[in-house]
This record gives C-alpha cells, sequence and structure tokens, in this order.
C-alpha cells in the first residue's frame, strides 16, 4: 500500500516555493485576478484557496500539515497498491483539485480497457479498477490524460498558455518507486 511519506515530497518538490504574480488568479484572495488581496502562493497553498492564512510565511512543516489534512487524508490513496501511481494521482489531486485529478484517472481507466465512471469520486470502483492494471501502463495513460487535460485548459484560456511548458513537463514526469523527488 501506498504512503503519504513518500507521495509528499514528490509533489512538494513540484510546486516550489513563494509566488506572487498578479496575473494568477490562485494568488488572489478572491480566486480572480484583481479580487481581494493579492497574497501569493507558495507549495502549492493558494490565496484563493486559504485566504485567512499567511502565504508568505507558511513552513514547509504548515504545508505538510495541508496536504496530509486536506489531500491526502480525505481519500484512499493509501489503498493503490503501486507508489508511484498513488504518487501521481496524488499529485495531479493536489495540483487540479480532487475531482479533476480523478477524472483524470477515470479517463485513463476507461482508456486502459477499465470502463468507470467518470465522475471525480476515487471510489471503491474506481480504485480496484486503477489496482487492476499493470502500474507502469496505468502511468503511461495518466500521463497522456493529463497531457490533454493541459493542453485543453491553454486552449480554453489564452492568458494561462504561458505556463503551460511547465505544465507539460510536470504532467509527463513519472514518480519512481520509492523515489521522493
Amino acid at each position: 500500500m501506498s504512503t503519504f511519506d513518500l507521495a509528499f515530497p514528490y509533489t512538494f518538490n513540484n510546486e516550489k516555493g513563494f509566488q506572487n504574480d498578479p496575473e494568477d488568479a490562485g494568488n488572489w484572495t478572491g480566486g480572480a485576478v484583481d479580487v481581494g488581496e493579492l497574497k501569493g502562493t507558495k507549495y502549492g497553498i493558494s490565496a484563493a484557496s486559504y485566504p485567512d492564512l499567511d502565504i508568505e510565511n507558511l513552513t514547509i512543516n504548515e504545508a505538510h500539515d495541508i496536504y496530509l489534512r486536506d489531500f491526502w487524508n480525505p481519500q484512499k490513496y493509501a489503498e493503490i497498491v503501486s507508489q508511484p501511481v498513488a504518487t501521481k494521482i496524488f499529485d495531479m489531486a493536489f495540483w487540479h483539485g480532487p475531482g479533476n485529478g480523478h477524472k483524470i484517472l477515470q479517463r485513463a481507466l476507461c482508456d486502459a480497457g477499465h470502463p468507470v465512471i467518470v465522475d471525480g469520486v476515487l471510489g471503491l470502483i474506481t480504485l480496484a479498477a486503477c489496482n487492476s492494471v499493470d502500474p507502469a501502463e496505468m502511468l503511461e495513460t495518466i500521463v497522456d490524460r493529463e497531457v490533454s487535460f493541459c493542453q485543453d485548459i491553454a486552449r480554453g484560456r489564452p492568458a494561462r498558455a504561458k505556463f503551460l511548458d511547465g505544465w507539460l513537463t510536470r504532467a509527463r514526469a513519472i514518480p519512481l518507486e520509492g523515489a521522493n523527488a
């Protein structure tokens, strides 16, 4: 079974440190450019999602606790047999939101011949299907779906297209077994 202690460093390293781009809606407490206060994002923890948090002074330990409390614990990632698959799904759920991350997984499962309902919920059927697919095949199919997801965002929101190269690098990355980065 998979562990948070291996998934956390992978996602944390993807998220990096503090940034305060005024063109990024997530950096605003109101969740839209010029709405609320510009507080930024640090370690992937955004002002839009955590408007009352002192984002700039957020510590690694505080980020760790938020990742665990708000993203890992509410889901069934620990029940995924393959650590690299669990880490990739956790990373997508943290980055794109759990509903979107789980829909990417569910579409990948359908592509791999395991039809599941694409509802964004990591339920027992999705979990069983995920655990029944060869991990290398599962990761390859997830990557294809996540790349498409990122490209769709860039097409739908041209102002965000400037981030596409970085998004695609992250989407194409595959966690290694037992690796934390």
